[in-house]
């Protein structure tokens, strides 16, 4: 049975080149796993599930062959293979922001071109009179939270031939400090280079210690067919939106759906060392019995949530709500919800269209189980997109 859906051939003539390549790398893994995929064009991010399109007009070999004869012009431009990348994490080696380089998020989604990520710890002791830099003979990448205690400056003493990347940014407050990449995306400075937060650290080693001890009768299991309808896992305080969903979800009469919810009052850094909340392993297998994970704004829209859930084949409800709107990251998911293919999942104007878009999309198990495969297509092929343009610049640079 085909699963596929229409195909953006215009799309694909304004991708770089390098991206083609890779985009032609990803469709080929994708269509030989069990679950044929394809990248999916045109599902637009809906609150009326009707919006859902079904619609079957190319096949997964097709669209393997279109791809292909458009890369294979294209071969020659792309950059060197690198054995090794070095990476310095600055200060706090544990910060949750370095999650992507310790969960080996770009090592799954790389083209194969950087072999490894030699993730060692950075200084940021450096004298300006008579500096001692770090000699590094690979390609190199210092990663600071861009604090006093660790400016730009002193990185650049001490690393000169790095690329320096900014993290924990989730208002944008240092869009002008110089840093060649950053974390968080906002379309006040569309151009400037990204990298995705990808699942966090402690979660994902759960999610794998799940898998492990689960061993063959480890399986995704299919959207309709989950333990939970939605979980609510946020602290109320961390942003208005999200104080209001908590009210709307405890006023309703939940006593017909199965959900999940733990709505603290307040944040914790390491949900692990406190009593009362769920620790990295109880949040992920809720993740893995949950058909929908509600993802409010918090400090930014962008959260480890998104990927976490997507990752366990729950579907991320968000809402563009006036805390998305008005964020200081303008535009922050952008590449989810506004740049075609958009980001197949759940997306409404408000949280008061929660429950009756949930209870709607419910009715229609098929319809839900094949919009879940067309998320998991889409996260594939975005995460090897932005990780061949992580490439591109660190290779190039």
């Amino acid at each position: 049975e085909e699963s596929s859906i229409i195909v953006s051939h215009k799309t694909i003539e304004n991708t770089s080149m390098a991206r083609l390549l890779f985009l032609t790398l990803a469709a080929l893994t994708v269509g030989k796993s069990e679950e044929q995929h394809i990248r999916p064009r045109e599902l637009n991010a809906f609150a009326d599930p009707k919006t859902i399109e079904t619609k079957v007009v190319v096949t997964v070999q097709e669209e393997e062959e279109t791809l292909q004869q458009q890369a294979a012009s294209v071969e020659h431009e792309i950059k060197p293979i690198h054995d090794k990348v070095t990476v310095f994490l600055t200060l706090d080696r544990s910060n949750p922001a370095y999650s992507i380089f310790q969960t080996r998020t770009l090592e799954r989604f790389g083209s194969g071109r950087i072999q490894t990520y030699d993730i060692q710890f950075g200084q940021c002791e450096c004298e300006q009179k008579n500096p001692r830099p770090a000699a590094v003979d690979t390609p190199c990448l210092v990663v600071s939270k861009g604090s006093e205690a660790c400016p730009l400056g002193k990185l650049k003493c001490k690393y000169p031939r790095c690329q320096t990347f900014v993290t924990n940014d989730e208002y944008c407050r240092r869009l002008h400090d110089g840093f060649d990449l950053r974390e968080y995306y906002t379309s006040d400075v569309p151009n400037h280079p990204y990298v995705p937060l990808g699942p966090r650290d402690d979660f994902w080693r759960s999610f794998q210690e799940i898998k492990k001890q689960q061993g063959a009768a480890f399986a995704i299991l299919p959207a309709s067919k989950r333990k939970y309808v939605f979980n609510a896992i946020f602290s109320k305080e961390t942003s208005k939106s999200r104080g209001k969903l908590a009210n709307i979800i405890e006023s309703y009469d939940n006593s017909k759906l199965s959900i999940f919810t733990q709505m603290a009052k307040n944040w914790v850094r390491k949900p692990n060392s406190k009593s009362g909340h769920l620790n990295s392993k109880q949040y992920m297998q809720v993740l893995l019995d949950s058909t929908f994970t509600l993802s409010p704004t918090g400090h930014n829209p962008e959260c480890f949530r998104l990927y976490e859930a997507i990752e366990a084949g729950s579907i991320p409800v968000v809402a563009r709500d006036q805390e998305y709107e008005n964020h200081q990251c303008k535009g922050s998911l952008s590449a989810w919800l506004d740049v075609e293919p958009k980001a197949p999942m759940i997306v409404l104007n408000s949280w008061n269209e929660l429950y009756p878009t949930l209870e709607k999309l419910l009715q229609d198990p098929a319809t839900l189980d094949a919009l879940q495969s067309k998320l998991r297509a889409w996260y594939e092929n975005h995460m090897r997109m932005v990780t061949a343009d992580f490439e591109n610049f660190l290779l190039s640079s």
